[in-house]
């Protein structure tokens, strides 16, 4: 699903997704991420293109060769750990990390700290419903958003809210992001005195994307 958001002063361009489990085809899931790095050059170019769902990928931890597409901020067992997963899982986190090196992507929520509860979005079968203990036994993270990495700082918080129910084993994420404008530097510092002196706490400036 392709949504288009026009902003005052900006365009976006928001790529809803859904990627096939670890248990698939090989063929299957290449096919997918075909498709989805085509899109990405359907769209390139100076409209941001967002990218959200879920991504069927667990990120565990950074590794070294991975600074360039994500922070440190990640849920799992470690980065030991993600080189030692289940063959079909491994296989999943290198498509995401493959498309996000190829189309100069970042994984937002890796570089925003959060409480495990706030990293996590999906709860296994055998978990009963989004509580404590927040461990990687119970959850997991397989939903992601991705930005661009020229439009990164644009990004000021993602997490996910399990404290949104609905009947399912994901939780909603969000992401907040600031507006781009015209205006000029001294425009928006006059913007931001103003909101100072009537004292009227507001995100100013933010769009908010939930999935």
């Amino acid at each position: 699903m392709k949504l288009k958001i026009s902003a005052k002063g900006r365009k976006y361009h928001i790529l809803n997704l859904y990627a096939p489990h670890s248990g698939r085809p090989n063929d299957e899931k290449q096919n997918f991420w075909d498709l989805l790095n085509h899109q990405c050059e359907a769209h390139a170019g100076s409209t941001p293109c967002f990218i959200v769902g879920d991504m069927n990928a667990r990120i565990h931890g950074r590794q070294v060769s991975e600074f360039d597409i994500m922070g440190h901020h990640t849920f799992g067992r470690g980065a030991g750990y993600a080189q030692e997963m289940p063959g079909d899982q491994l296989e999943n986190r290198q498509y995401l990390i493959d498309f996000c090196r190829y189309n100069n992507y970042i994984i937002t929520s890796t570089y925003f700290s959060k409480p495990p509860q706030k990293q996590c979005t999906f709860k296994f079968s055998e978990t009963e419903g989004f509580a404590a203990p927040w461990t990687p036994d119970r959850f997991a993270q397989l939903d992601h958003i991705l930005c661009p990495n020229r439009w990164k700082n644009a990004i000021v918080d993602t997490e996910s809210r399990p404290d949104i129910v609905f009947d399912t084993d994901h939780a909603v994420l969000t992401c907040f992001n600031h507006k781009h404008t015209n205006q000029t530097w001294k425009e928006r510092l006059l913007e931001t005195t103003k909101d100072c002196e009537i004292q009227k706490p507001k995100r100013a400036g933010k769009d908010e994307i939930q999935r």
